[in-house]
């Protein structure tokens, strides 16, 4: 997480980021990614329009490490994933 909080800190203007990345280093909340979606999937917006912004350079996409996704299911340890598949006696 620190390194994407570096990483967001470092990109100069607005980002898109998860939400505790922004917080943390400090960035405002630019982009409601629930908002966009839900206004794209009623057709109130067309679907490239955070494309379009990140293209235009309006808006830069900071991609959080995946290390410390807490949904990233791929980085489990594996006594956590063989927990899962152990019987209780």
């Amino acid at each position: 997480m620190a390194d994407t909080i570096a990483r967001v800190k470092a990109t100069p203007g607005n980002v898109i980021c998860t939400n505790l990345a922004c917080y943390r280093a400090g960035k405002p909340f630019t982009v409601d990614v629930f908002n966009l979606r839900q206004r794209i999937i009623t057709g109130a917006l067309p679907e490239d329009t955070l494309k379009s912004r990140i293209a235009s350079g309006n808006i830069t996409l900071v991609e959080p490490d995946p290390r410390a996704d807490w949904t990233n299911h791929s980085s489990q340890t594996s006594a956590h994933a063989n927990r899962r598949h152990c019987k209780e006696p």
